[in-house]
């Protein structure tokens, strides 16, 4: 049984997608706007991962220091 809280990390979708998606899948969670490889070192073992259809992956690193704390739980 697993005893570690989960998250949901919805990954490289628009937030209207975002809001979306959370309707489904819910939280606590995670918004990650762009697939970068920082999105990896922050899923936990027993967390949920949704990636867009259309998401492309960013070489360049995003700083989630920007996402406003409404997107977060």
């Amino acid at each position: 049984m697993c005893t570690t809280p989960r998250t949901v990390h919805y990954v490289g979708m628009s937030e209207d997608r975002y809001q979306q998606a959370r309707k489904v899948w819910g939280g606590p969670a995670y918004y990650h706007k762009w697939l970068d490889d920082r999105v990896w070192t922050e899923v936990g073992d027993n967390d949920i991962v949704i990636v867009a259809a259309d998401a492309r992956y960013s070489k360049y690193v995003w700083d989630a220091s920007a996402v406003d704390s409404k997107w977060t739980s």
